[in-house]
């Protein structure tokens, strides 16, 4: 399968839609992977004890400070209002489900909003080498969001070494491969 990645018009999209239930605590979850960068894994694992809040002179900041799963690397990534608004709703203490269950409903919502876009990969079978169409909607999983924000900070001018820190990468070799831009886009 091929990466995809979610622009900020899509993401504003689902993060504005009008979603209740199970529908909208799995955006919810999309968003707080999308906004923080991280896995689901850490997602899993982070609390309300991960979040802290600073007060400056003309507004208050909060972040995340979390020691990563899969890399054991210390993160502490701002988390922007929108998120903050989402996370009081829980009391910062976001519902957890499956991934299965996120990939799933992530997966309707995209196709319920009307966003038919095809996206093309190409798979090597036998040495030959054979293009495959599907809906982008097939293709979205929790995964998309950290692909997402790390895409679309790459596109705010953001660099290599802070998108690595963000993503609690230890080489910008793997942050690079997180560079889903293609000419089109």
């Amino acid at each position: 399968k091929t990466d995809v990645f979610l622009d900020e018009s899509e993401i504003a999209l689902i993060e504005n839609a009008g979603l209740t239930g199970e529908q909208d605590i799995a955006r919810d979850i999309f968003l707080f992977l999308y906004y923080t960068g991280f896995r689901i894994s850490d997602f899993m694992n982070h609390r309300p004890q991960h979040f802290k809040r600073y007060e400056l002179e003309d507004r208050t900041v909060t972040t995340i400070q979390l020691l990563t799963q899969k890399k054991k690397v210390y993160v502490e990534n701002p988390v922007p209002e929108n998120l903050v608004q989402i996370l009081k709703k829980y009391d910062f203490k976001m519902p957890k489900k499956t991934e299965q269950h996120i990939n799933e409903t992530i997966k309707e919502i995209y196709k319920s909003l009307g966003l038919i876009e095809d996206v093309t990969y190409y798979i090597d079978s036998g040495g030959k080498v054979q293009g495959i169409k599907e809906p982008k909607w097939k293709l979205i999983s929790c995964h998309t969001a950290r692909k997402s924000i790390l895409t679309n900070t790459k596109r705010y001018g953001l660099s290599l070494e802070d998108r690595g820190a963000f993503a609690g990468h230890t080489n910008t070799k793997t942050t690079k491969g997180y560079d889903k831009e293609t000419p089109k886009q």
